[in-house]
């Protein structure tokens, strides 16, 4: 599936059936050179006790995506660090209410970035293959989930600029930067900030920018 992102930016292409194939679920989600694999894998159908969704989430960026290998004496990718962790729980924050209450199988999502072209956010990427993944799941899901991400910009005259899907480069220096996951309703179910204080009035345009 080829998903238009609008006049000069990269299609968002969803694959499947090529990889994975045992997993209950495999996307993998390409904008430009940068890919991410993931997978879905669902377990025993009463394992969080009938009150809680026993569902984890894990994020790896390998240094074979950028065309690198380690050169420690370690060759191999280390444990997790912060920036993977927190981009657990973006994955993680808007694809949990989408889960009808009373389900409470083991669910497990993997995401790995397989490709960077240091272009396209892979962060983002990962929240949309695995939304995706678990959209075309065994598990019930209420509604289909999207990601995005606004920065704000202001130059040298003082004028605000909202860039949606911005190059990393352009994350990095922004004023003010938000990740928003929403629902295809319109509902917004994880709203992620940093930068600069900003007055709401801008604040509110970059979340209707992202949404």
């Amino acid at each position: 599936v080829e998903i238009a992102q609008g006049a000069g930016r990269e299609p968002l292409v969803l694959e499947t059936g090529r990889i994975g194939r045992q997993a209950d679920a495999a996307i993998t989600a390409t904008r430009g050179g940068t890919t991410v694999y993931a997978t879905l894998c669902v377990g025993a159908a009463d394992a969080g006790g009938g009150d809680f969704l026993p569902m984890s989430v894990e994020y790896q960026e390998r240094f074979s995506a950028t065309g690198r290998t380690s050169g420690s004496y370690n060759k191999r990718d280390g444990r997790a660090n912060d920036g993977e962790i927190l981009t657990c729980r973006l994955i993680d924050r808007p694809l949990r209410p989408t889960v009808p209450d009373g389900y409470t199988a083991d669910v497990q999502l993997l995401a790995w970035v397989l490709s960077y072209d240091g272009a396209h956010d892979p962060q983002v990427l990962a929240v949309q293959a695995c939304a995706a993944a678990l959209r075309m799941s065994s598990v019930p899901t209420l509604e289909a989930v999207g990601a995005a991400r606004c920065v704000v910009r202001e130059d040298a005259d003082g004028q605000k600029t909202f860039v949606v899907d911005p190059p990393p480069a352009d994350v990095a220096s922004a004023d003010f930067g938000i990740v928003v996951g929403a629902a295809a309703d319109g509902s917004v179910l994880m709203v992620e900030a940093e930068g600069a204080f900003v007055p709401e009035a801008d604040a509110l345009a970059a979340l209707e920018a992202a949404c």
